[in-house]
């Protein structure tokens, strides 16, 4: 039998491994979806970690607290794009008037923007859980 420090530890380490390699091939204009797949395997590296930590010590916790951060943006920019696609969907309805197109429209910039503004939040959020996950021995340093 593994102790289960060594069990929780390791499964974090697959779960950041997994998390790292899609968060590395994010660009900011990745699609949707693609931001989407980093969003689950963030979750899922975030709960191992939450279950790691219960027994791992400080530098655990850390780890999970910064993937904490960065999967409430990954879920605000998700939020975003279905907002996005509702909006999308309204606007085609054949029953929009002018003004409410235009209203549409305004919104769906709105939209746009935040989109923009989760991904350069993710991009200053990444680091850090990068570093925790060094810290907490899941990664090699460099």
């Amino acid at each position: 039998f593994q102790p289960a420090k060594e069990l929780l530890t390791s499964m974090a380490k697959r779960t950041w491994v997994k998390l790292a390699k899609g968060a590395h091939a994010l660009s900011f204009t990745s699609p949707d979806t693609q931001w989407h797949a980093v969003r689950i395997q963030a979750k899922r590296a975030r709960y191992t970690a939450d279950a790691a930590a219960t027994i791992s010590g400080k530098a655990m916790r850390t780890y999970a607290g910064k993937l904490a951060n960065v999967t409430d943006i990954l879920g605000d920019l998700h939020d975003a794009h279905v907002a996005e696609l509702f909006l999308r969907e309204l606007a085609q309805s054949p029953n929009v008037s002018g003004r409410q197109g235009l209203a549409l429209g305004r919104l769906l910039d709105l939209q746009n923007q935040h989109n923009q503004i989760e991904r350069r939040r993710f991009t200053k959020a990444w680091p850090p859980a990068r570093a925790a996950a060094q810290k907490a021995g899941l990664r090699k340093s460099g």
